[in-house]
């Protein structure tokens, strides 16, 4: 998971963060819909303690999945049939 934590997740370009986003290395800025999934892997991987002891880790990935959560969560509220979007793209803002 360092790979994805490091290479592949982007966080909104603000001062308090609400989503995050898992790209690709040669789309960075577009989620596909599977990517949601990715959301739940993360905190069950926080929760379950894959981390070992490293506690301020296992925290990161539990926050980690709440804001991908969250982003995907927002897509299917924002579409008028409640069903999400097959990819999605973050734009930068400024």
């Amino acid at each position: 998971m360092t790979y994805v934590k490091n290479h592949l997740i982007r966080e909104e370009d603000s001062s308090n963060p609400t989503y995050m986003f898992v790209g690709s290395t040669n789309k960075p800025n577009v989620m596909d819909h599977l990517a949601c999934f990715s959301g739940g892997m993360f905190a069950l991987g926080g929760f379950a303690g894959a981390n070992g002891d490293n506690v301020l880790e296992n925290d990161r990935d539990l926050l980690i999945g709440e804001k991908i959560t969250a982003a995907c969560r927002h897509a299917y509220k924002q579409s008028p049939n409640g069903i999400g979007p097959e990819q999605m793209v973050r734009l930068r803002h400024g």
